[in-house]
């Protein structure tokens, strides 16, 4: 009879811990799935004009560490290390590498960013007090042309670019509105 005793009460604490755990594993989950490769972002609207065609969004990425004001008309998709802003089929891609580098000119001073890639319209300004430099690439074995905008951060550069032409203006636009969000 003691034996039984202890069986039983080894069964109904099992019984109780498996219920538990069914429980917890059901009621804990969420209700829709989650994509484990997506980032955090925020998308706030914020008309800027009466103007329909003139709105902007707020776009913040908060892995990557920046927001932007982006027309309404736009959309966007964030990977581990990029942003693309879309328009129908045209793409802002936004990227931001590391570097080991002390300035902006440092690091596109690196060989392997002039390889088989010719530079023109080189401009350089400021984005707050943050370094900056405009320029046109195209790749020599393609032939393939896009603009691209450098920003240097604190050991951080994003690039900024796309290879339509319509929309070099919104780009610029883009670029005027980045902020650095630590």
């Amino acid at each position: 009879m003691n034996q039984r005793g202890n069986i039983l009460i080894i069964l109904s604490i099992l019984v109780i811990f498996s219920a538990g755990t069914i429980f917890y594993y059901f009621y804990s989950k969420p209700q829709t799935p989650v994509n484990p490769y997506s980032r955090s972002s925020v998308i706030k609207t914020q008309p800027t004009s009466t103007n329909s065609a003139a709105q902007t969004q707020t776009y913040q990425s908060i892995s990557l560490k920046f927001s932007i004001s982006i027309p309404t008309s736009y959309t966007s998709q964030e990977g581990n290390t990029y942003t693309d802003i879309m328009r129908d089929s045209s793409v802002i891609q936004i990227i931001r590498n590391g570097t080991n580098t002390q300035s902006l000119s440092e690091y596109l001073s690196d060989p392997t960013y002039k390889k088989n890639t010719t530079i023109s319209n080189p401009n350089q300004f400021e984005i707050g007090d943050y370094q900056a430099v405009s320029r046109l690439e195209t790749q020599n074995t393609s032939g393939s042309k896009q603009k691209v905008v450098y920003i240097y951060i604190d050991g951080w550069v994003y690039s900024l670019s796309t290879s339509s032409e319509s929309l070099y203006d919104d780009l610029d636009q883009i670029v005027k509105s980045f902020k650095y969000t630590p």
